[in-house]
């Protein structure tokens, strides 16, 4: 994923649960200054508005559990 210094990087993340269970959305090793919100229905959305001082790779990773339990796990890099 690509994203420029000073603009808004937004993207939804989704998730299933096969068997139609509630799936919950988390994300790890987040960059500084970004948020994630799970909206409770197998969405959520990650927001980031990356700086200069933000140059060069980063990775996300994005986890997705039913009741508790892990169902997957993905990672996202984002280059500045």
């Amino acid at each position: 994923q690509l994203a420029t210094a000073g603009f808004m990087l937004e993207f939804m993340v989704t998730a299933r649960d096969p068997e139609g269970g509630p799936v919950l959305l988390s994300a790890s090793n987040a960059p500084v200054g970004s948020s994630f919100a799970d909206a409770g229905d197998g969405t959520g959305l990650f927001r980031w508005r990356p700086s200069g001082n933000d140059l060069g790779a980063h990775s996300v990773r994005f986890h997705a559990a039913d009741t508790g339990s892990p169902m997957a796990v993905r990672t996202l890099d984002v280059f500045i």
